[in-house]
C-alpha cells in the first residue's frame, strides 16, 4: 500500500521516452529529505513526470525543494498543459544543501504541468550516479 508524505507516494515505475527515464512514481529515499521521512531520489536522466498542479487564476508561486550533487542538474519546468508553452523554469545554483526551486507567474488556468528531474548532461552512466533529491512541493 503506498504511503503519502507531503509530495510523494512510495513505489517506482520506469519508462523510456526521448532518452529520459520517466519515473511515473519514484525511488523513495529515507536517507536525505527536507521534511517528513522520505524524498524522491532521481539519477541522471530521470524525472518525475508529470505533476499536475491546480491553482486559482492570478499570481502564483510553485516551489519544490531539491538537493543536488552538481550545479544546474536539479530542474523544474512549468508548462501550460494545453499549449505546451513553458511558463517558468528554475534550476539549482548550489550543491550539498537543500534549496528551493521557485517559479512565479500569473496563472490563467487552473491546472499546470510541473516537470522536475535530474538533467545531468552526462546522462545515465552506471557507477557515476550523481543523484538529485526532491521534496516538499508547494
Amino acid at each position: 500500500m503506498p504511503t503519502y508524505d507531503g509530495l510523494l507516494a512510495t513505489g517506482m515505475i520506469f519508462a523510456e521516452k526521448e532518452s529520459f527515464r520517466v519515473v511515473r512514481v519514484f525511488r523513495p529515499d529515507t536517507t536525505r529529505f527536507h521534511s517528513g521521512a522520505v524524498s524522491a531520489k532521481l539519477y541522471p536522466g530521470e524525472r518525475l513526470n508529470p505533476i499536475w498542479y491546480g491553482c486559482n487564476a492570478g499570481p502564483i508561486d510553485i516551489g519544490i525543494f531539491c538537493w543536488g550533487e552538481s550545479v544546474g542538474v536539479c530542474r523544474m519546468f512549468v508548462y501550460d498543459p494545453y499549449s505546451y508553452e513553458r511558463v517558468g523554469y528554475a534550476e539549482n545554483v548550489g550543491t550539498g544543501a537543500w534549496e528551493e526551486l521557485l517559479v512565479s507567474f500569473i496563472a490563467q488556468k487552473k491546472v499546470y504541468k510541473v516537470d522536475v528531474g535530474n538533467y545531468d548532461n552526462s546522462g545515465y552512466t552506471p557507477g557515476d550516479r550523481k543523484a538529485c533529491w526532491f521534496d516538499d512541493l508547494d
